[in-house]
């Protein structure tokens, strides 16, 4: 069973930054480690339409095991309510690795990542997610754990 913890949203300001300006200077300054699969994944990202309503851009905190894009997850439950177990239909479209704020392929175990979510568009379950500034900034127990079982 993969799980991640969802911490909170980020804010729009630090998204609209980093699709124009941000990421672009992360590729340059990086482009001579930047191999062909890495450069597949980034590309990919630049393409996503970010404003689209089936996409959130979210805080996870440190993963218990490697994820991967395309995780997909069918269930969620509140941190502070873990017996109100719901069905959702929702996978990881992008990680973006905070260290070097680039779109990566995975995120290791023990680390955390800013990742992109992609909500199934016939599903209408969503979660509810506070807006936040950073890791760890949700101290509310209203984090969202993800899990495919």
């Amino acid at each position: 069973m993969n799980t991640i913890t969802v911490q909170g949203m980020l804010p729009s300001e630090f998204i609209n930054t980093y699709k124009t300006d941000l990421v672009f200077k992360q590729i340059k300054r990086f482009k001579d480690r930047i191999n062909q699969e890495w450069d597949k994944v980034i590309h990919d990202f630049l393409k996503l339409d970010y404003e689209t309503e089936n996409l959130i851009y979210v805080f996870v905190s440190f993963m218990e095991q490697d994820i991967y894009i395309g995780q997909e997850f069918n269930r969620y439950w509140y941190r502070n309510n873990p017996k109100a177990i719901k069905e959702i239909e929702c996978r990881i479209c992008t990680i973006i690795n905070p260290l070097v704020y680039l779109p990566v392929d995975k995120i290791e175990q023990g680390h955390k990542a800013i990742c992109v979510l992609q909500f199934n568009s016939t599903t209408k379950e969503r979660f509810q997610l506070p807006l936040i500034e950073g890791f760890h900034m949700n101290k509310d127990g209203n984090e969202v754990i993800l899990s495919n079982e």
